[in-house]
């Protein structure tokens, strides 16, 4: 990736982590959205691995209630070298990717509440699924991610989601700082509490994270 963003903070939520070193490479990298896009965006991630040379893996993770958009290529020779693009819904359990041959994802990691920057649809009606991203995002953005590379996926996913954009939503930015919150303190294990902390009521903040 070019350092057109700055790293973050290591992955949270990983229950079983590919070992880089043991059986092939690994590596896991998030790196910041620019400015322009900090409202709707958490981060962009890239996980890549070469392990031709050892045993299979699994990778699980915790969920996180965001909307996912990743971009995968394999180079394995048994299988299209396409980039396969899908938007990943919010998922209720464990996510598990099982790791083999050689290959690389980039990925980004929307805001609670972003999506709603590039879709009129609410989240909620990808809560388990995993949809192509043409869906979503028409097919022009298949043309990008056949371009994309280790070093270009920030710049040129940046500069799509800009151009994409449809409109910023006052709401789901607040669903977004409201998760901040949540994330921030630890106290906060009653819907109850939480609503009276967001001023606010229970109903509001289903209809408001329905979104």
């Amino acid at each position: 990736m070019q350092e057109s963003g700055y790293a973050v903070s290591p992955p949270r939520g990983v229950m079983k982590r590919a070992q880089a070193g043991v059986s092939g490479a690994f590596t896991h990298r998030r790196v910041k959205p620019p400015p322009r896009l900090s409202h709707c965006l958490e981060h962009f991630w890239m996980v890549q691995w070469d392990i031709r040379s050892g045993s299979p893996q699994v990778q699980e993770t915790l969920p996180h209630p965001n909307v996912h958009l990743a971009f995968t290529r394999s180079f394995d020779e048994r299988v299209s070298s396409s980039t396969v693009a899908e938007v990943h819904g919010v998922k209720s359990s464990k996510f598990s990717r099982y790791l083999e041959g050689q290959a690389w994802v980039f990925g980004v990691k929307f805001r609670p509440g972003g999506f709603r920057c590039f879709s009129d649809q609410s989240a909620s009606v990808l809560t388990e699924r995993v949809v192509p991203a043409a869906r979503v995002f028409g097919a022009g953005l298949q043309c990008i991610a056949e371009r994309l590379s280790p070093s270009n996926a920030v710049d040129q996913i940046s500069s799509f989601l800009e151009e994409f954009a449809i409109t910023r939503d006052p709401q789901a930015e607040f669903a977004g700082q409201l998760t901040d919150l949540i994330a921030a303190d630890s106290t906060l294990t009653k819907v109850s509490a939480f609503a009276k902390r967001a001023g606010t009521s229970v109903r509001s903040l289903e209809r408001l994270f329905d979104r």
